[in-house]
């Protein structure tokens, strides 16, 4: 399945799916001017091909720190009631 994304740097388009917020970088360093800096710069320009499956609700990662545990799939974070 092929699906388009496009990222401006303050928004994720996703076909369909809609535009969601997005930022990339340390803050203070999230100028296109920094794409090249490591560690800080933001996502380098280019064609990317990411395989992304749905791992349903985020996982606490078990130290009660409200830390997740890292995933190699989209997550949705719960909020409000349904985050308790």
């Amino acid at each position: 399945m092929h699906h388009e994304m496009h990222y401006d740097g303050q928004s994720l388009k996703w076909d369909t799916r809609g535009k969601f917020k997005a930022t990339s970088g340390l803050p203070e360093s999230q100028l296109p001017k920094n794409q090249c800096v490591p560690d800080s710069g933001p996502i380098p320009e280019g064609f990317y091909k990411i395989f992304l499956a749905n791992h349903g609700l985020a996982k606490d990662d078990g130290r009660g720190l409200c830390a997740l545990k890292p995933s190699w799939g989209i997550q949705s974070i719960s909020s409000g009631e349904e985050a308790g």
